[in-house]
């Protein structure tokens, strides 16, 4: 795929609350879009900014348990710096979605008006990515696993009403076995016609086999270059 340089190329990455769960899937698709001359951002919960300070590209991850627990507890004594974060981190991982959509908002803005910006949100980053989209200028905005209902709960609308009005191009890949919405959200929810929707063989947790990871990062790359006139490679 060729890509104009007029504009800085981000991906920005909005994950979901539990967002461990997807750490081998962020990981490829952050690699795939580095690889293609993107900037990659995140805009991340507190606990994920703890474990990043603490623990820089997973360095200690082939530790025992015991052993990374002790390492990562000695940085945290001589970091005090990091204390709040670590003990207020589950009221700041747990705002109210106006909260989110706030801190989102000022995060983009951050990045300035040259910029190119492509969101990967993935379930409540979703939905909070969503409702700012219109209002900060996202030029496309690639949403996994939407959280259209919540399984325990009854019907929400406001998860999805906005969703028929967003102007937006909005890919949503579906797994179609989504406790959170599969198949039958083409008939239960109205989508604007800038959304599009992609199923694919899975559940919530998106875990995903070599062959349909390929598929879906086609479908992302298809819908990045729709009405850009760029090249999808095979």
């Amino acid at each position: 795929m060729i890509f104009k340089k007029t504009k800085r190329n981000i991906l920005l990455i909005v994950q979901r609350d539990n967002f461990k769960r997807d750490d081998r899937f962020i990981k490829d698709i952050t690699r795939e879009f580095e690889a293609l001359g993107y900037q990659v951002r995140w805009h991340n919960p507190a606990n994920f900014k703890v474990r990043a300070m603490i623990d820089p590209q997973g360095k200690f991850n082939h530790l025992p348990l015991w052993l990374r627990v002790a390492v990562k507890g000695s940085i945290l004594i001589r970091s005090p710096y990091l204390w709040p974060y670590v003990f207020h981190r589950k009221r700041l991982n747990n705002p109210s979605i106006p909260d989110r959509c706030k801190r989102l908002k000022n995060y983009i803005n951050s990045f300035g008006s040259n910029a190119n910006l492509i969101v990967l949100s993935r379930s409540a980053g979703a939905r909070v990515a969503s409702i700012i989209a219109d209002e900060v200028g996202i030029s496309k905005l690639i949403c996994i696993g939407y959280p259209f209902k919540h399984p325990d709960h009854p019907a929400e609308p406001e998860r999805y009403e906005h969703l028929a009005d967003v102007k937006t191009p909005i890919l949503i890949l579906q797994g179609d076995n989504d406790i959170y919405g599969g198949k039958e959200i083409t008939s239960l929810y109205q989508l604007g016609p800038n959304a599009s929707v992609s199923f694919i063989e899975a559940s919530h947790d998106f875990k995903l086999s070599p062959q349909q990871w390929q598929t879906v990062l086609h479908r992302v790359k298809t819908f990045i270059a729709e009405n850009t006139g760029e090249q999808v490679a095979a």
